[in-house]
């Protein structure tokens, strides 16, 4: 299972920062936050007014302060509790299961004396 783009987002804490979030940045962030467990994105989406969103990773960075939550790692990201894009493509497990063992490592080693 690969870790999606979303989960890899580096969470900002700063609230200054916050409010110089704009655009896709913003909604970036935001989905940041919400696959890290954050609360209080209940009803915010993509069209969601720019200061309802600042208002809600606010709200986050304080539960997170006053240690009511704690953001989720890349590796809880791994697990089946985070949403995606509902997605999904025939086959694509099998072809990347395929392409895992192409890359099993052989005993090369004589090969790559040669090259000296």
């Amino acid at each position: 299972m690969s870790i999606c783009d979303t989960c890899l987002a580096t969470l900002i804490f700063n609230k200054n920062d916050i409010d110089k979030l704009k655009s896709q940045k913003l909604q970036d962030h935001v989905e940041a936050f919400i696959n890290a467990g954050a609360p209080g994105f209940e009803g915010i989406k993509t069209k969601t007014k720019v200061g309802l969103k600042r208002e809600a990773l606010k709200k986050a960075i304080d539960a997170k302060e006053n240690g009511t939550w704690i953001p989720k790692t890349v590796q809880d990201c791994n697990s089946d509790s985070h949403s995606d894009s509902g997605e999904s493509f025939a086959g694509l497990d099998e072809l990347q299961n395929s392409r895992e063992s192409d890359w099993e490592s052989s005993d090369d080693s004589d090969e790559l004396s040669d090259i000296d």
